[in-house]
């Protein structure tokens, strides 16, 4: 940047080029001069004096802004009031010429002023403003008359007919064979329980070997399943479960396939109060609900409390 000779005066000053900026220099100042002139009090009296200034600016928008969204408010109350004026006295006039006029008032306001809506906060489906406070209970969906069934079970599946038996009594449903349930009469329907080295569903002349399949005809019969299409989320949901039931079933309830269950119940169960996703217990609740016992997550644990009292 700048070049010295080879032999120069010791008291020399040697000022570099300014090429960018200069910086005072800290050394030799020989009074005790602050190296900023401004005073930092008075620049933050001063920054505070602006931010008063600016927040005394914005409070005065703000009024004037809510002024105006009264004056908006009034009116539309007033162009409302206007409105249902109208309509009750045209049904006066048409009920005592014509017998109405035919415009329901809720259409009529929802028409003339648009921005209007009414929603329907309650689910389609539950019908229950809070899941939390409504008292648990098995979905009780209308038991379909098949005719006699006849089920062959082995060791492995005897937890969860042994539930079905127990809901079949209050249900009317005779269980007969080697799992009965104290039912004498036909009633709604008739369960014959059969042991064998292999599972198998037959009615009539239909012949099922699929578990799930077999579930949820059983689940018809109780009034734990439907195939009504109202119900499809909950029948989804149940639907993997019995999937992931009929695995460990058919792996012969090993107990590493079990706790993996379990692990996916818990996940499930975080969101939701049931395996079907519904406020109330349907059918793979009561299947899976035997198939454990003993130490369990909270939450299924709490699942699990839930669904013995109402069995």
């Amino acid at each position: 940047m700048y070049s010295l000779p080879l032999y120069f005066p010791s008291g020399t000053k040697v000022d570099p080029l300014g090429v960018m900026y200069s910086i005072d220099s800290y050394h030799d100042r020989g009074d005790n001069t602050p190296i900023h002139d401004v005073d930092p009090t008075k620049q933050l009296e001063k920054d505070q004096l602006n931010l008063i200034k600016l927040l005394g600016t914005l409070n005065d928008r703000l009024d004037k802004h809510l002024s105006g969204l009264k004056k908006e408010t009034k009116e539309v109350e007033h162009k409302k009031k206007k409105v249902i004026d109208g309509v009750h006295s045209q049904d006066k006039k048409g009920d005592r010429k014509k017998g109405g006029t035919g415009i329901p008032l809720k259409e009529t306001l929802i028409s003339t002023i648009p921005w209007k809506m009414v929603e329907d906060k309650v689910g389609a489906e539950e019908k229950n403003g809070i899941s939390a406070c409504s008292n648990p209970s098995l979905t009780k969906y209308q038991q379909e008359k098949i005719g006699r069934i006849t089920v062959t079970v082995t060791d492995h599946d005897l937890f969860w007919i042994e539930s079905l038996a127990k809901i079949g009594s209050k249900r009317d449903i005779k269980f007969s064979g080697e799992m009965k349930n104290g039912i004498t009469t036909k009633g709604m329907g008739e369960v014959e329980v059969k042991k064998g080295d292999s599972f198998s569903l037959e009615v009539d002349s239909l012949c099922s070997r699929d578990r799930v399949t077999a579930w949820k005809i059983l689940g018809l019969v109780l009034g734990l399943f439907s195939f009504n299409h109202h119900f499809a989320l909950q029948n989804a949901h149940s639907h993997r479960w019995l999937i992931r039931l009929n695995e460990v079933i058919s792996e012969g309830k090993k107990e590493k396939e079990v706790l993996s269950l379990v692990s996916a119940i818990s996940q499930f169960l975080s969101r939701f109060d049931s395996l079907s996703s519904h406020t109330h217990f349907s059918l793979s609740d009561v299947l899976i609900r035997r198939l454990f016992n003993g130490n369990l997550p909270n939450n299924v644990e709490l699942w699990a409390k839930r669904l013995d009292s109402v069995q």
